[in-house]
């Protein structure tokens, strides 16, 4: 029988020491194909768009890297490991922006706001133990700092606790079914106030006559459309309780919830629950039915008034917190790392005079093209003479144009006599957004001065 170090199992090499050397480099030679591959149609000045390279590395290059990371996500902890991946990533970000490939890892990533491949591995590392419910001393800091813990977290239903497939029945749509006899209707509307608590109600009528009305409070992590089905719940286990009446009328505002509602093999927690209350309800021969209404009704807003009273109340009916918003926590999370690195490294000077805190670069990541001359300009990697000497291409760095003793862009974009007229521009545009010349780097980067930036760049290196 022969021996051998390795073998891959679903997607995975695994190695004889578990060490996932074998893995990571397998992972990286499958990532540099594809990415030598766009190396070839992302030029510097022309070919493959840099918002479609952006596309194709969250849809094609990320998920590569990290299939598979919940199992040999400890690599992640050795330097070795993360400068190979850092490595592949700053090649990718470089052809992405456009830029010089002497430019660093840390500007590199910063330009094309993408968050440091470590910190992106282990945000989906965390989200795999805290959606499993596993303990991580890793997740101590986090579950800290956001006031949460394992228990907290809205888990999915597991498909096995499903019904069987052939005892699940959607709840039905009122305007496209068949209904008679007397008729419950229920109406919801939620709340929140400027501390971002939630409360939420709903209203039970029996022709115009009030039956029932409750409240609820939920934490400020909370989201409306959770808020929402929990009423939902709510209403339907207390007619399942105290009414015998054989028809129930949901009435719903939020699309949203309307079609999630009619995802009868949804595994989500709420929805889950809701069908359960449904199932219990037909049992007792109580229909069930869906309006979508406009939230104009006076039903609805008296379920408003009716909520607003909730809001102040001491006791939080509702505390578990969505798989997006904990998506959302972790990357604000890893965000606040990844600023906190920016502002330690030494490198990118020029890139922080521009960027000097992550969300400065993510203010702007709408409005923000890559483009050859503005690469330039803001890493000061590029055709002058002070890049030029500091990889010994030229003898001196003073400027050919006025003498000055640095050529860099800092002097280009303000000092440089050969440049005057073309500054001209850049200044009216300046001076119209009611800044004063020069202004700070980072105005330059602005939505309304962003296009005259990029004409001046081209000016000074083309």
């Amino acid at each position: 029988m022969e021996f051998k170090n390795c073998f891959k199992h679903l997607g995975i090499i695994i190695d004889a020491k578990l060490s996932w050397n074998s893995h990571i480099d397998y992972i990286l030679t499958k990532s540099d194909k594809l990415i030598k591959s766009l190396i070839g149609l992302g030029k510097q000045k022309y070919g493959i768009n840099p918002k479609a390279m952006e596309i194709i590395d969250k849809g094609a290059v990320l998920p590569i890297i990290s299939y598979g990371v919940q199992v040999w996500g400890d690599a992640i902890t050795r330097k070795t490991i993360v400068k190979k991946l850092s490595r592949l990533q700053r090649r990718y970000a470089i052809r992405m922006i456009r830029g010089y490939r002497t430019i660093s890892v840390d500007a590199a990533n910063v330009l094309a706001n993408f968050v440091p491949i470590d910190l992106h591995l282990n945000s989906i590392i965390m989200e795999y133990y805290i959606m499993k419910n596993i303990y991580h001393n890793t997740l101590d800091i986090f579950m800290s700092n956001n006031n949460i813990n394992l228990h907290s977290i809205q888990r999915p239903v597991s498909i096995n606790h499903l019904p069987h497939p052939a005892k699940r029945k959607p709840i039905l749509d009122y305007i496209t079914s068949d209904h008679t006899g007397n008729f419950i209707n229920i109406y919801f509307n939620y709340y929140k106030n400027e501390f971002n608590y939630i409360s939420v109600s709903f209203v039970i009528y029996y022709n115009q006559d009030t039956l029932c009305e409750q409240s609820f409070k939920l934490e400020t992590y909370c989201t409306l459309f959770q808020s929402t089905l929990f009423a939902i719940l709510r209403s339907l286990e207390y007619c399942a309780l105290e009414l015998n009446c054989p028809c129930i009328i949901l009435n719903i505002c939020d699309k949203s919830v309307i079609n999630s509602l009619f995802d009868y093999n949804s595994t989500s927690y709420l929805i889950n629950s809701i069908y359960k209350q449904y199932y219990i309800l037909l049992d007792k021969s109580i229909n069930v039915y869906i309006n979508n209404i406009d939230n104009q009704f006076d039903q609805v807003i008296y379920a408003k008034n009716v909520a607003i009273l909730a809001v102040d109340s001491d006791v939080i009916n509702y505390n578990l917190m969505s798989k997006n918003i904990l998506k959302r926590k972790l990357r604000e999370y890893m965000i606040k790392i990844w600023d906190f690195r920016w502002q330690s490294t030494e490198k990118g000077p020029q890139t922080k005079l521009y960027f000097p805190h992550i969300a400065t670069r993510l203010k702007v990541k709408r409005t923000f093209n890559h483009d050859f001359y503005v690469c330039q300009a803001l890493t000061n990697h590029g055709n002058n003479n002070y890049y030029l000497k500091r990889f010994h291409l030229k003898e001196s760095q003073v400027c050919d144009n006025c003498g000055h003793e640095s050529d860099d862009t800092n002097h280009r974009i303000f000092d440089c006599s050969a440049y005057d007229s073309q500054r001209e521009d850049l200044k009216v545009a300046v001076i119209n957004e009611n800044f004063n010349w020069p202004p700070p780097p980072c105005a330059f980067i602005s939505y309304k001065l962003f296009a005259h930036f990029i004409l001046f760049c081209k000016s000074i290196y083309s």
